[in-house]
């Protein structure tokens, strides 16, 4: 079984040094994945001239982060997590750093392919081990408090590298993300215990089935966090455009405030999921989300959009640890990996839905109507956990 401080149960805190290894390992490698996310599209224009060839190498990560997933599950849980982890994390590493000397397309559509493979693992495993680390009774709280990475990352990342590129260029910059991606595995490194797996797992490519791949029992909660995803991709992905056409400046200090109100929300939401159960929390996030659609529809100013930043950082911030530590309270602990792995291609697919949704939305109606339009999303994702919890109860 899962080895660390906390999978015995024995300690009440979700704080111990296992669980804050795992945090702070976490923090280094989301920012410099969004450090690079947010310059690669520049660093391409670089290298080719066209926009699509750009896109494209760009979009190559997230279709091997996607591919890999499914068969991540499955072999996180025969394996040893740990091993994997670090494994994932000197891949990421050198491939980061590989970034420096890419001078041509072909040689960076590699790199990114193999970029996104480690990262597709990296997280997914993170995410179990992270799962595996909470008390008893603590899991939301556990994935909440974790979840606070990605809005560390999300408010300094972006603005970080961009500095660093424009003062010192991109290899500098490839550099310094490399670094940071070297100092989560050595957090990693230090986290004790074996992680050994239970001894009746194996893994076999041959072997496997769609139910060791993915996870019956939450793919009702992996179809919200799909729904979440669009929601979450809807945004990132059109709210420049939007805010630029709208003659709004400053626009992306949007992102600062979503993050900034998530790093309060995500460890409190997982608190009273745990102590008042996840409908109590569900619904109400569901309203703040789909409030922080109404006013981006009819922003007409900074402070407009600071509102529905706010409202999306309490909305978002509270419905995915409470989504994802509810995946891990419904399957048994040595399907971890398989539950991780089930809910990260629920976001994953979202992700790329939303954005594409969103396009053609915009192209046919314009962005207030898309952005009032997408209430459906917190309309949907409340019927379907409703119903979920109707099913189940």
């Amino acid at each position: 079984m899962d080895v660390s401080e906390c999978s015995t149960g024995k300690k009440e805190s979700i704080w111990t040094r296992t669980f804050i290894l795992l945090l702070i390992a976490n923090i280094f490698l989301s920012t410099s994945f969004h450090m690079i996310s947010t310059t690669m599209t520049m660093y391409c224009l670089e290298i080719v001239s066209s926009e699509a060839t750009a896109g494209f190498v760009v979009g190559i990560f997230s279709v091997a982060s996607l591919l890999i997933r499914p068969f991540c599950g499955p072999l996180i849980d025969a394996k040893s997590k740990k091993t994997i982890y670090l494994a994932s994390l000197v891949l990421l590493t050198l491939t980061v750093f590989a970034y420096s000397y890419a001078a041509d397309v072909v040689v960076l559509s590699i790199l990114r392919f193999i970029h996104g493979f480690g990262f597709g693992f990296a997280t997914t495993t993170s995410l179990a081990m992270a799962s595996a680390s909470a008390p008893a009774g603590k899991s939301a709280s556990c994935l909440g408090t974790y979840g606070i990475a990605s809005s560390v990352a999300t408010a300094i990342a972006p603005n970080l590298g961009i500095s660093i590129a424009n003062a010192y260029g991109f290899p500098v910059m490839f550099r310094i993300a490399s670094l940071l991606s070297a100092l989560s595995l050595l957090c990693a490194f230090l986290v004790k215990g074996k992680w050994s797996t239970f001894s009746a797992q194996k893994f076999s490519l041959k072997g496997l089935k769609i139910d060791s791949i993915f996870s019956k029992k939450v793919l009702s909660i992996a179809l919200m966090l799909v729904i979440l995803g669009m929601a979450n991709s809807t945004i990132s992905s059109f709210l420049s455009t939007y805010s630029k056409g709208l003659g709004i400046q400053g626009y992306a200090t949007y992102f600062t405030v979503s993050a900034c109100t998530m790093l309060i929300t995500r460890p409190a939401a997982g608190r009273l999921t745990d102590r008042y159960g996840i409908k109590k929390v569900i619904v109400p996030a569901s309203l703040f989300l789909a409030a922080a659609f109404v006013i981006l529809s009819m922003a007409d100013s900074l402070y407009i959009l600071w509102l529905a930043a706010f409202c999306f950082g309490i909305g978002y911030g509270s419905l995915q640890p409470s989504l994802q530590a509810y995946a891990f309270s419904r399957e048994s602990p040595e399907r971890r990996g398989v539950t991780s792995s089930t809910v990260s291609v629920g976001v994953d697919i979202g992700n790329g839905l939303g954005a594409y949704a969103a396009g053609v939305a915009v192209s046919a109606f314009g962005y207030r109507i898309m952005f009032g339009a997408s209430v459906i999303y917190a309309v949907l994702l409340l019927v379907v956990f409703l119903a979920d919890e109707r099913k189940i109860g």
